[in-house]
């Protein structure tokens, strides 16, 4: 898993919603509603969320992406 770094980061474009700890930036543009999905040329990666459930607020937060090569 990579862990997210920051989410919507301020210093980056507003289609950007999340930089990972490797570097990598999640577009918009690339979520189809349950993962993102990053081409380079053929290539192709998918990242997946992995949350955690905050009981307290009821709500849950990404903290990171399995990825999919």
């Amino acid at each position: 898993m990579l862990k997210v770094k920051e989410d919507h980061p301020l210093n980056l474009p507003r289609e950007v919603d999340y930089e990972l700890e490797d570097g990598t930036l999640l577009y918009r543009q690339d979520w189809n509603g349950e993962e993102y999905t990053v081409r380079s040329g053929r290539d192709e990666t998918v990242y997946r969320p992995v949350s955690v459930h905050d009981e307290e607020q009821d709500t849950w937060e990404t903290i990171g992406f399995e990825v999919w090569p």
